[in-house]
């Protein structure tokens, strides 16, 4: 940054404590407590290690195949083995690495423990509109 102030990391905007599930709970049960702590994933751990992400995308081909979601497990949904980030990883990098993917969520995970959970929503509160210092170098289409 031109300003003499740090680059924002991944910690400064983080979701703590994350939002969890087993794989062995129900869909409903995890989908029910998203809906209550208003996240879009929950990160599914074995002890303090994320082994799985499940979100709101997933919920919806679950209900777009017809699951049974108080008989199915979210072992049998969550994408396995989550891309992470680390808390002191830069902000623009993360969302780089988010939108390349296509991922909307992050576990953050520091010496191999879970601590938060970033989402494109964080990370795109960071965006400035930066003030145009030369419009005349602008196109704008038509209409």
């Amino acid at each position: 940054m031109t300003d003499g102030r740090a680059p924002a990391t991944v910690g400064s905007l983080m979701s703590a404590p994350p939002i969890i599930a087993a794989a062995d709970e129900t869909l409903s049960v995890a989908a029910a407590r998203m809906r209550e702590r208003q996240v879009g994933a929950v990160v599914v751990t074995e002890g303090d290690r994320p082994v799985g992400i499940l979100t709101e995308r997933d919920l919806i081909r679950i209900v777009a195949q017809g699951a049974d979601a108080t008989a199915t497990t979210v072992g049998e949904w969550m994408t396995s083995d989550p891309d992470t980030v680390g808390p002191e990883e830069p902000v623009s990098k993360a969302f780089h690495a988010l939108s390349e993917r296509g991922y909307r969520h992050f576990p953050v995970v520091e010496d191999g423990k879970l601590v938060g959970v970033v989402s494109i929503r964080d990370l795109l509160r960071m965006a400035q509109i930066e003030p145009v210092t030369s419009p005349g170098s602008l196109e704008a289409p038509k209409g």
